[in-house]
């Protein structure tokens, strides 16, 4: 097979699913490793693989596990951790260590019932399955029981799952239904319900925005794409037709937004109209302002000058010539009173003759 840009590898496996490793961090230009699950085989597994642009842009296996049923979910949660679905019903990870071994982690069982789970969904720690059973289970990796169970989140089978924020996750069916639940809440049923037309049409797969978590787009089994405003009534904004990509098949498979993690970063704009940008991957507040005025601020010699010479400046009630200032006294000043070394202040002015006890009556 001859490709002009990329490459193949024959796996005698049956992929389901492939995900991109994540960057481990903003300074690497993209990821070279790649995780998939194979289903309809007698023996599916979960694979590692490398990819390098060295060796004739070759992709090699770094390490496969047998997986308990078909593959229908997988998700990195970060760098070094992946979660699979199973048709089995369960959920099981897995964590990569060396950069070269998959290790079997935690797992639960049971989850679904026949049919077992039919999508998976990641957020932060927490992972959220659906399965053919209209049930909704959300873990959380350092749990062993489940965080919150919607034993009928639906009437028919669920297809996929999508957190569009960390308490907010959305659910689609084979009747055309997006549902949103709020994690927050004590009900079991959703807070909302979109419809994708009257027609009955089955939303095969979601994605949600990298930004903007109320904009979600949807792919149907009538190849069209759908494009959702969560907080602009109960149908899609956008319709678009995806036939054209399709071949003898018009469900779209998958539908994603390009540059789902970009780096976060600051711009400075200075006055000379030049721009300097700030990677602030993985950084603190605190680190973030001390680079930010390491880099673009003055030092604190300077602004303590600055301070100095502003107070000096600005304010006409400073006076000592010793501590820098122009004038002398404030006696100097036109219409105040004369220094008391030349021309003596009254007594009843004086401090110390009123605390000896004299009282101006008394003269």
């Amino acid at each position: 097979m001859s490709v002009a840009a990329g490459t193949s590898r024959f796996v005698s496996k049956k992929v389901r699913k492939v995900r991109w490793r994540p960057r481990a961090d903003s300074m690497q230009s993209g990821s070279d490793m790649l995780a998939t699950g194979s289903w309809d085989d007698e023996v599916n597994d979960v694979s590692l693989w490398k990819y390098s642009e060295d060796t004739d842009n070759s992709i090699s296996l770094l390490a496969s596990l047998k997986h308990e049923g078909d593959v229908t979910g997988l998700s990195w949660l970060n760098p070094d951790l992946l979660a699979t679905s199973s048709s089995r019903g369960g959920v099981s990870l897995y964590r990569l260590e060396q950069y070269k071994i998959l290790t079997p982690g935690q797992s639960w069982t049971d989850l679904h019932a026949e049919g077992g789970a039919t999508c998976l969904s990641i957020h932060g720690e927490s992972v959220a399955t659906a399965g053919q059973d209209g049930k909704i289970n959300v873990l959380n990796v350092r749990q062993r029981a489940a965080v919150k169970v919607f034993d009928k989140a639906d009437s028919c089978s669920i297809t996929d799952l999508v957190f569009s924020r960390s308490s907010d996750l959305l659910s689609s069916n084979m009747r055309g239904q997006i549902k949103l639940f709020d994690l927050r809440s004590n009900k079991s049923e959703p807070s909302s319900t979109f419809l994708l037309s009257n027609e009955q049409v089955a939303i095969t797969c979601l994605a949600k925005h990298p930004s903007q978590g109320h904009i979600v787009i949807s792919g149907g089994e009538n190849g069209f794409l759908a494009v959702w405003d969560l907080r602009q009534g109960s149908h899609p904004t956008t319709l678009l037709s995806a036939h054209q990509i399709q071949y003898k098949n018009p469900d779209v498979q998958i539908v994603t937004f390009k540059n789902m993690t970009p780096s976060p970063f600051i711009t400075c704009f200075l006055e000379d109209n030049s721009k300097v940008y700030f990677d602030i991957d993985s950084q603190t507040i605190k680190e973030i302002m001390d680079r930010l005025v390491k880099t673009l601020g003055k030092t604190k010699e300077v602004l303590e000058e600055e301070a100095i010479a502003s107070e000096a400046k600005l304010n006409p009630a400073n006076f000592c010539r010793r501590l820098g200032f122009d004038r002398h006294c404030i006696c100097e000043t036109p219409g105040q009173v004369p220094c008391p070394s030349i021309v003596p202040v009254p007594r009843h002015w004086r401090g110390k003759w009123y605390n000896q006890g004299h009282r101006w009556d008394e003269d």
